[in-house]
């Protein structure tokens, strides 16, 4: 068997313990056996306290048989070692310790014989019923385990070892049984002053209380309580013959200590029944038979029962079963139907944002062009004020434009009105021919000089002009800019 790892805490591990912790997952205890040494079962059938009916195996030369309280499960205490067994966490193990190995001082190897079956048994010595209720446990009960030890060996020494270890069991001196258990977990038990017993679940707030614990190097107190661990989630895996007790109440039985479970109505395989010093009175062998052919006739009901407790709840689970699998098909259905419309969603928004894309794309397009239809409009009513106005050209206009283009509508006005204007040059046509006399050719020179002077003084206003817009237009883009 793997061993269980129990889960860790930060508490546990900054407290340096969590290799004690996993390492403590395997517990030995050590309580005494009881011996039968009394093969002839007839006998014990007609006592008050019959323990197990007799199987098959009974009465085997080649086995030594035994028995022991394997453990005492207790609500309200611990045993030595300050562990808690509680009542309903051993009834889920009962069944676990059968057919695991018996061992000679917990030496894993050294093996001498095997469980093979045990029964429950409350304090009275009466029979606890197997299928027993976890509300009508009581709180305090043992488990009675049947145990063989293989009393041939071929090796001379060995031989020796076992005839002396069955001679000492047999006499009630010397060895106990100590048991094995494997748990996954535990909490903490706290015991105060009245003796009552309170559980604390173990978590990441509590497992500073380990450190506390006895079983991890603590001195098993805590605020004046006792403290102690209250195992769970355990199966038990064998146990060993030692000689140190370590459960007061797990005794041996032998030839100086006996003890009965009455009442019993349990059929078990076993070996076992107690060794009867009140009726010596013996059953017939048609007794005997009869009693077989009742444990035979009660297991193949007991087979055929489950037979068809088994097909009702094959039926049941089939039923759950193709339940389960409508839901998931109509899950599947709707997640389907659901994808299909989160698709159709996908492309309509998809649709929907191209359209809106194509929108702002047309009305950019749109803004562009009536921006460039009111930039052109603003071109020409400025150019034209320009004519108007400042007397220019076309072409002194368009380049005058170009320089206050910038300016908006109220510096424009401001501009204009306080630009100087130009002076146009006077041009003359000629509208018909004048003989050329040396008079005409004197008017004519001193009609072209004339033209010239007017040319160059209308040159000198159109510089001034220039430097002058310049200026202004330098002077309003400042202005604009405050």
């Amino acid at each position: 068997m793997r061993r269980k790892l129990i889960p860790v805490y930060k508490d546990e591990i900054q407290a340096g313990l969590k290799e004690k912790i996993r390492a403590s997952a395997c517990l030995a205890y050590y309580i005494r056996p009881t011996v039968d040494k009394n093969p002839n079962k007839e006998a014990a059938l007609k006592t008050k306290a019959v323990q197990l009916v007799i199987a098959e195996n009974k009465g085997q030369p080649d086995l030594f048989y035994m028995r022991d309280i394997l453990v005492t499960a207790d609500a309200n205490s611990s045993n030595e070692n300050d562990d808690v067994f509680l009542p309903e966490e051993v009834y889920a193990a009962r069944h676990t310790p059968e057919d695991k190995p018996f061992n000679l001082g917990h030496e894993a190897l050294d093996i001498i014989g095997h469980i093979t079956s045990q029964q429950l048994m409350a304090t009275d010595g009466s029979a606890i019923a197997e299928d027993i209720l976890l509300d009508d446990l009581p709180s305090k009960y043992h488990v009675v385990n049947n145990t063989v030890i293989y009393k041939f060996w071929p090796e001379e020494k060995r031989q020796e070892q076992i005839d002396k270890i069955i001679a000492e069991i047999e006499k009630g001196d010397k060895w106990y049984v100590s048991m094995e258990a494997v748990f996954g977990s535990f909490d903490y038990g706290l015991i105060n002053s009245s003796n009552e017993l309170e559980i604390v679940p173990r978590d990441k707030a509590t497992a500073f209380l380990t450190k506390y614990l006895r079983a991890y190097g603590g001195d098993g107190t805590y605020k004046d309580k006792r403290i102690l661990r209250v195992l769970r989630d355990f199966v038990f895996s064998g146990k060993g013959l030692v000689e140190n007790p370590a459960n007061p109440e797990s005794v041996i039985e032998s030839n100086k200590q006996q003890f009965f479970i009455k009442n019993s109505q349990v059929l078990e395989k076993s070996g076992y029944v107690l060794n009867s010093k009140q009726d010596k009175e013996t059953v017939s062998m048609n007794e005997l038979e009869q009693l077989k052919a009742q444990l035979a006739t009660e297991q193949t009901a007991r087979a055929e029962a489950e037979k068809q407790l088994k097909a009702i709840n094959e039926k049941e689970l089939q039923v759950k079963i193709d339940a389960f699998t409508s839901q998931v098909k109509a899950q599947e259905t709707k997640i389907t139907e659901l994808s299909n419309e989160v698709k159709v969603s996908n492309e309509k928004v998809e649709k929907a944002v191209k359209a809106q894309a194509d929108a702002e794309a047309s009305l950019k397009e749109a803004n562009e062009k009536l921006a460039k239809i009111e930039a052109e409009k603003v071109e020409a009513s400025r150019i034209a004020t320009i004519q108007k106005d400042l007397g220019a050209n076309d072409e002194q206009a368009k380049k005058l434009y170009a320089t206050v283009a910038k300016l908006d509508d109220e510096s424009f006005k401001n501009f204009v009105a306080n630009a100087p204007k130009f002076v146009a040059a006077k041009t003359e046509t000629k509208t018909e021919e004048k003989t050329k006399t040396q008079e005409d050719i004197d008017a004519l020179n001193k009609a072209e000089a004339d033209k010239k002077g007017t040319g160059a003084v209308a040159s000198e206003q159109n510089n001034k002009l220039t430097q002058a817009t310049t200026a202004f237009a330098k002077l309003f883009s400042n202005r604009n800019k405050k």
